[in-house]
């Protein structure tokens, strides 16, 4: 299953993908807010190896997508999450440092958005970032996503966080869908 955005393609891993992964996943800067990484090639190659893998189960509970570019680079990833059923599913990204700031996360949310509701028919879905980490929170913000809370969590490699909290529901996304956040 792809998505397809103006400008990206949202596509599944493929074992091919190890070194394009580890490109974005082994580096400090990317991983800062992450429960994972910096990444060595082994992390990687079992990490892309799982997905590829997770991808293939029925029921599905995860979603994941490698993020290209339209000439098919790698730029990053993102995933739907049903793991903590019954609550709503959680959606995520992460991308090459290279590629930020151009848009490409909100593009990113929004295809999620669309995939998650007129796809899957999901009720809500929820997203989480580091309390500090303001470029995800926009990103949240910015594809209508409602801040819910913050809260105290203690993350296997990060210690004891705050966390915040988005949500949007699906009456919410019809209604925002025709607008446009800048």
């Amino acid at each position: 299953m792809k998505l397809a955005t103006k400008r990206l393609i949202l596509r599944p891993f493929t074992l091919n993908d190890v070194d394009a992964v580890q490109k974005y996943s082994s580096k400090e800067s990317v991983t800062r807010y992450m429960m994972w990484g910096p990444n060595k090639y082994e992390d990687t190659k079992r990490f892309v190896s799982s997905v590829v893998s997770r991808n293939s189960e029925t029921p599905r509970d995860v979603f994941d997508f490698i993020v290209t570019l339209k000439d098919g680079t790698v730029i990053g990833a993102c995933g739907l999450y049903f793991d903590e059923y019954p609550k709503p599913p959680t959606l995520g990204w992460v991308f090459d440092d290279t590629y930020w700031n151009q848009g490409y996360g909100t593009e990113t949310g929004r295809a999620l958005l669309a995939f998650g509701f007129n796809t899957l028919k999901v009720k809500s879905i929820l997203a989480t970032c580091d309390n500090e980490n303001i470029a995800s929170a926009r990103i949240m913000e910015k594809i209508g996503m409602r801040y819910v809370e913050t809260r105290p969590e203690e993350l296997p490699k990060l210690g004891k966080r705050f966390i915040k909290v988005y949500e949007i529901t699906a009456l919410e996304y019809k209604l925002n869908s025709n607008k446009v956040l800048l």
